[in-house]
């Protein structure tokens, strides 16, 4: 913690006491296993859902596509949406 607030290094340390620890098994969901991993660079391709292709235009964006943090559905969000984008324009009559 007092890497966090390092102006409280001195009382952190003398002071506060660890209660208790959990270990929350599959608090996030899984990353970096399975048939298709999630990485930090946009993650699973947002047209499978697991193994599955989903219909065309359709797709699939959020945490448990790329990393489980709140920049990784952001992440996900822009891979979908170029997706989404590359596909509109090649079923768009001009």
């Amino acid at each position: 913690m007092s890497d966090w607030w390092p102006d409280y290094t001195e009382d952190i340390q003398h002071h506060w006491k660890l209660e208790k620890v959990y270990d929350i098994q599959q608090a996030q969901p899984g990353q970096f296993q399975g048939v298709q991993p999630a990485n930090v660079h946009g993650g699973r391709d947002p047209s499978l859902f697991g193994e599955v292709s989903l219909p065309d235009g359709l797709f699939v964006c959020g945490d448990y596509m790329a990393t489980a943090t709140l920049n990784g559905a952001i992440e996900s969000g822009l891979n979908a949406a170029r997706c989404a984008v590359g596909y509109l324009e090649k079923v768009t009559v001009r």
